[in-house]
C-alpha cells in the first residue's frame, strides 16, 4: 500500500516571479506537472517501461544463453520485490520483434548494454523507480490546489524534493518553504538557491536498496 504523502509549498518572490513559476509548472495535463522541472527522456516517457525492461532483459538473455537459466530466475526473482515489482516474462523472438515494432525502437543496441548501464547507474527499474530518481518521488502530484502563492497537493510514497530544489536553483532570488507531511509527521524545509535548510525536522527518510545489490555480482558483466 503507498503512503499518501501531503505537500505544500509556499513561494516568496515578486508577483512577476510568482506568476512565471506557476506557468512553468503548468503542462496540458496538470497545473503542477514534474516534469517541466525534470523532465524524464521522451522514449521512457513516451514507452511502457516493464515492456521496455523486458525486451531489454530478454534480449540479454539472447546473447548469454550459456547463463540462460541464471538470468530468468534472478529476473523473475526482482520482479516479486516489492521495491521493483513486475512481471518478468521470457519472449520468443518473434515477440521481441513485435516489441520492437510496437515502440518503434531502432536505436537500442542488441546487447542492451547501454540502456542496462543506464539503469545501473541511476538504480532504476521501471517508471516508478526512473520518476523517483529524477523527482524524489514516483509519481506526479494528485489533488493540487493553488492559491496565490501557495500551492499544496499529493504524492505517493515519498516527498519530491528534488523538483524544487532544482526550481529554487531556477529561481535563485525566490524563497521557497516546503514542508511535507507523513502521517502525522512534518517536515518544513526552506529552500533558497538550491540549497536546503531544515526549519523543523522530523527523519522520517529511508534508504532504498539498490537494484543491483539485489542481483548477484557476476549477472551483469
Amino acid at each position: 500500500m503507498n503512503d499518501i504523502i501531503k505537500n505544500k509549498v509556499m513561494i516568496f518572490g515578486t508577483f512577476d516571479e510568482v506568476i512565471n513559476i506557476k506557468k512553468n509548472l503548468r503542462s496540458e495535463k496538470s497545473q503542477i506537472d514534474f516534469n517541466k522541472i525534470e523532465p524524464m527522456e521522451q522514449d521512457l516517457d513516451d514507452l511502457d517501461l516493464d515492456d521496455y525492461m523486458n525486451l531489454c532483459l530478454n534480449v540479454y538473455i539472447k546473447n548469454n544463453k550459456d547463463m540462460r537459466e541464471k538470468l530468468i530466475s534472478t529476473f523473475k526473482f526482482i520482479g516479486k520485490t516489492r521495491m521493483y515489482p513486475y512481471q518478468f516474462i521470457e519472449l520468443t523472438t518473434d515477440e521481441i520483434s513485435n516489441v520492437k515494432e510496437k515502440y518503434k525502437i531502432r536505436k537500442m543496441q542488441s546487447d542492451t548494454k547501454l540502456f542496462l548501464e543506464k539503469i545501473k547507474s541511476k538504480s532504476i527499474f521501471n517508471g516508478y523507480m526512473i520518476r523517483d530518481a529524477l523527482w524524489g518521488t514516483g509519481s506526479n502530484p494528485f489533488d493540487i490546489r493553488i492559491n496565490e502563492n501557495t500551492f499544496t497537493f499529493k504524492t505517493f510514497d515519498k516527498a519530491p524534493i528534488k523538483v524544487f530544489e532544482k526550481l529554487s536553483k531556477k529561481y535563485p532570488k525566490v524563497k521557497i518553504d516546503y514542508t511535507y507531511q507523513i502521517g502525522q509527521r512534518n517536515t518544513k524545509l526552506r529552500i533558497i538557491d538550491g540549497t536546503i535548510t531544515t526549519i523543523e525536522n522530523q527523519n522520517t527518510s529511508f534508504k532504498e536498496p539498490r537494484l543491483f545489490d539485489l542481483i548477484s555480482e557476476n549477472v551483469f558483466i
